[in-house]
């Protein structure tokens, strides 16, 4: 391809750098500056002539951080705090270099705050071994209502046996079942409830006393969720 434009062209770009190439061109058109010019050429310098502005902050504090949380904000920053983020167009895989340079400069999350995006979570595990996901509370919740509302028909895979194995207290003969006539996966009287318990069992951590200050298992967490 051939990039060469003249230097009236690549002063228009400069003057407007903060505008897209294809609006870049337009206004060149526009005012005539050159109309044998391609669109082509105007994106290869205003990438050419665009000099990095800021990257990132990184200082030693960077290498305390022990929890990382993605998300996107979707206009919830209402209070109009100023955002640092690192920004990147993902084109193939190519989002994935940027947490590649902050596994080689040392950084060592010990937990990953996301949504329920799988390439995210894939990428986090692919990089940092060792990195506990936890879903954030309000994807969670998303989530379950979503498929505490849902008629759709599913595979129950379920084996009593196996389950009275663990927790003795369960009915092993127990088997949930949906039929044609029963097609509601969770009555509506009975979802808040769920969530609720859910909700309590997200909050329960070893290191967190209860209300009368004793503090439990994480065993004992995970049984008084069943």
């Amino acid at each position: 391809m051939n990039t060469s434009v003249s230097e009236d062209v690549k002063a228009f770009i400069i003057k407007n750098i903060d505008l897209l190439p294809r609006e870049i061109y337009k206004r060149l058109v526009e005012r005539g500056l050159n109309t044998n010019i391609r669109q082509k050429q105007i994106h290869f310098w205003w990438v050419e002539l665009e000099s990095p502005k800021a990257f990132g902050f990184l200082t030693e504090s960077q290498f305390l951080i022990c929890q990382i949380g993605i998300d996107a904000t979707y206009n919830t920053n209402n209070l109009k705090f100023e955002l640092y983020v690192i920004q990147a167009e993902i084109d193939g895989g190519m989002g994935f270099p940027l947490v590649s340079i902050e596994k080689i400069r040392g950084l060592e999350p010990n937990f990953l705050i996301t949504d329920k995006d799988f390439a995210q979570i894939s990428a986090a595990c692919f990089i940092w071994k060792n990195v506990k996901i936890q879903l954030c509370l309000w994807h969670i919740k998303k989530a379950v209502s979503t498929r505490l509302s849902s008629s759709k028909n599913l595979q129950v895979n379920y084996n009593g046996l196996l389950v009275q194995q663990k927790f003795s207290f369960i009915d092993p003969s127990f088997k949930p079942a949906l039929t044609k006539d029963k097609r509601c996966f969770c009555p509506k009287e009975l979802r808040s409830l769920v969530w609720s318990f859910m909700n309590k069992h997200l909050h329960q951590h070893p290191m967190i006393p209860i209300t009368d200050g004793q503090f439990l298992s994480s065993n004992v967490i995970w049984t008084m969720a069943v």
